[in-house]
């Protein structure tokens, strides 16, 4: 009987240690990402990326690297897109990629959030030499490898071979990281359609701006031309936001391409409140109201001179301020 009963429990201890070592290498590969399964659906890399966050903002490649902040990195929980908020951190974010194909593989990292300041894309494997991307909605236009609205880096992974990247990111804006991975000719169509959409968009909003002033001309009413400089703002606003006005209005810039969304914003209210103001009457209708409307103005004409003199200072408390004027 003690016999029988050491068989049994052996058997159970061995089936155990099978389970875990089967179960240990699918959890390992699940952190990789097999490029060669990519073809036209792009990847989701959030469940991919392995996170350190470096609040001193000074740490290296090499650090990073090093095993004692190597061993910091960690899985994120699973979500859509990787979103920190405002941030003043600096984040690493480790991707590992795998081909198990016989022929190299070439593949195009996307990240779909124009207003982010400073991205680097290391390659430490890449041949004949490791390879450095730097650039961000603080650098010029021309610092981007591939042109597009938002940043896209190209990726080649070589046969039957495993290769790490890291992306250290640094924000003044909302720290998000939409990251996708995609086939070339996938992406190519993909990008094709997207800017299609939006010279639709932005086609038909610059119509009904030109519409209005030819309005203003005919009828010479002030509202035809306060709501032009509203329609305005707002178009140039949100080419800050979708990264439009980077590529195309002013490549050149850094740091104006970096804060211009939120002077957009300011320009925003400052020509809403003035369209409402105008329509409402309120300096006849409701005078109290109306001196808190002036109030508000004065201060999103100034904001953008806070924007300039200390941009991490101002940039937290403004999206409340412009939600709450929206909704007041």
């Amino acid at each position: 009987m003690p016999f029988v009963f050491r068989a049994v429990l052996r058997g159970f201890i061995h089936g155990l240690v099978g389970v875990l070592l089967l179960c240990g290498p699918a959890h390992a590969a699940g952190l990789f990402v097999d490029v060669a399964g990519t073809n036209q659906t792009p990847v989701g890399l959030t469940r991919y990326f392995e996170v350190l966050e470096d609040a001193s903002r000074t740490l290296t490649l090499q650090d990073v690297q090093s095993p004692a902040q190597a061993n910091r990195f960690h899985a994120v929980p699973a979500a859509d897109d990787l979103n920190f908020g405002f941030k003043t951190s600096a984040y690493w974010m480790r991707l590992r990629l795998q081909n198990t194909s016989g022929q190299p593989v070439d593949r195009l990292l996307e990240i779909q959030n124009a207003r982010l300041s400073s991205i680097q894309l290391h390659q430490p494997d890449a041949a004949p030499s490791p390879q450095l991307s730097v650039t961000g909605a603080a650098q010029p236009f021309d610092t981007r490898s591939y042109s597009n609205r938002f940043f896209v880096f190209t990726l080649q992974v070589p046969a039957h071979s495993e290769r790490v990247i890291y992306l250290r990111i640094q924000s003044d804006n909302p720290l998000a990281v939409p990251a996708k991975l995609w086939h070339p000719e996938a992406f190519h169509t993909y990008e094709r359609n997207d800017y299609l959409i939006q010279a639709l968009y932005f086609g038909l909003a610059l119509g009904m701006i030109c519409f209005n002033v030819l309005l203003f001309i005919a009828l010479r009413d002030p509202i035809y031309i306060k709501y032009v400089l509203f329609a305005g703002s707002m178009v140039l606003t949100l080419s800050a936001i979708n990264g439009l006005g980077h590529e195309f209005l002013w490549p050149g810039t850094s740091q104006w391409s970096n804060m211009s969304s939120y002077v957009g914003f300011s320009c925003c209210m400052v020509t809403l409140l003035v369209f409402v103001r105008h329509i409402l009457n309120t300096a006849k209708v409701v005078p109290l109201m109306d001196k808190f409307i002036l109030a508000q103005m004065v201060f999103y004409c100034l904001l953008p001179i806070g924007f300039a003199v200390s941009y991490e200072t101002f940039i937290r408390p403004a999206p409340i301020l412009y939600g709450a004027t929206s909704f007041s």
